[in-house]
């Protein structure tokens, strides 16, 4: 979660000047993180991956990878392999 600015219109409907009314909560997207300092989200490191709202990101498995940001993991093709963590996949050798 990150917090984010109220508009002026909205801030006009706040009924008491308290500090955390001038603020509110939104879950930061699929493929980020929050360290939980509410500032901003940050996004997931390539071989990594996190669902809506996620305080850390997870390790791709072994035969699938991500980019950077990325929500998901997807999975290698056939003929190609993934070490936990990847980035990319690589084409399998001969035999």
């Amino acid at each position: 979660m990150k917090l984010r600015n109220l508009t002026l219109a909205t801030l006009a409907l706040v009924p008491s000047p308290a500090y955390a009314q001038y603020f509110e909560c939104e879950t930061c997207p699929a493929g980020t993180w929050n360290n939980g300092n509410y500032e901003s989200c940050q996004k997931c490191a390539a071989g990594t991956y996190s669902y809506a709202g996620s305080g850390s990101c997870s390790t791709c498995s072994a035969g699938t990878y991500s980019g950077v940001g990325a929500g998901s993991c997807s999975i290698c093709l056939a003929g190609t392999y993934s070490n936990a963590g990847a980035s990319s996949c690589t084409s399998c050798p001969a035999g």
